[in-house]
């Protein structure tokens, strides 16, 4: 009779665990890419060499021009296909994000996806202030959910956090994430890329593994420091050339893909 209800005690204190940690997120908006089309109740393109938007060049002294044709973005075999493109001797792309259609302030992102293999480009799965209310580029911060800068394994990337001033006054906090062989890189594989932000914490884990925390209870003397807390937006973006990238620009083959399984956010219940 103890036995029995020792056992039954351990089964309800199981089964009361893994029932919060399963209900503990609540998915708010998600893009599986199952669709023939890109989700236009989703996504919005950013075009062009970044003039009309005031930052030429993308900020970063940036080659490519950024469209909306389905040659540099479209979906295939359930993935999402965001390809550069150099063709009579002018470089293409593609910038896509979820501005007014997916905007959050805290939650936990998750996506699934493959880093193109060029050297030279600036592969990026970033965040964006949807306003920004402590100034310009980077005070209202930015964040870099994972980042290829071109280097030629293929093997690292980065996790960026740019906060605390406007450039060049703004600081960051970067760790990058090494693959050692025999693991796939990041350019033959898919791995998955979680981002966990909360109003005093931020973390970002590669397949499960952490990889980057801040904290801004610790870091930051004020919340004006410390700009995570407003509403962010997703952006996808493969940019060629320009800074910091690595490599020889003229020794990529195009096209270069950076391909996305899936994306997922969520929030507390």
């Amino acid at each position: 009779m103890r036995f029995f209800f020792r056992v039954s005690f351990l089964v309800i204190i199981h089964d009361c665990l893994f029932e919060s940690k399963s209900d503990y997120w609540q998915l708010v908006w998600d893009d599986e890419f199952e669709g023939p089309l890109i989700d236009t109740n989703r996504w919005n393109f950013e075009i062009g060499d970044g003039c009309k938007y005031g930052i030429c060049k993308w900020g970063n002294d940036e080659q490519q021009l950024y469209t909306d044709s389905i040659d540099n973005a479209f979906i295939s075999d359930g993935k999402l296909i965001i390809q550069a493109q150099h063709i009579d001797n002018q470089y293409t792309s593609a910038r896509m994000i979820t501005k007014g259609k997916g905007d959050w302030k805290f939650g936990k992102i998750e996506i699934r996806a493959k880093f193109p293999s060029g050297e030279g480009l600036l592969a990026n799965i970033w965040l964006l202030p949807t306003y920004s209310r402590y100034g310009l580029w980077p005070a209202s911060g930015e964040v870099d959910i994972a980042a290829r800068f071109g280097e030629k394994t293929g093997r690292s990337v980065s996790t960026i956090a740019h906060y605390g001033a406007v450039y060049p006054d703004h600081r960051h906090s970067r760790r990058d994430y090494t693959v050692n062989y025999p693991q796939p890189s990041f350019t033959e594989e898919f791995y998955t890329f979680t981002f966990e932000w909360e109003e005093n914490k931020m973390q970002w884990f590669i397949n499960n593994v952490k990889v980057n925390e801040l904290a801004g209870d610790e870091t930051f003397p004020s919340k004006y420091i410390f700009p995570f807390n407003e509403k962010f937006h997703l952006t996808l973006s493969i940019a060629v050339g320009g800074r910091p990238v690595f490599g020889n620009i003229l020794e990529t083959v195009f096209p270069q893909r950076l391909e996305i399984d899936y994306i997922r956010v969520y929030q507390k219940k």
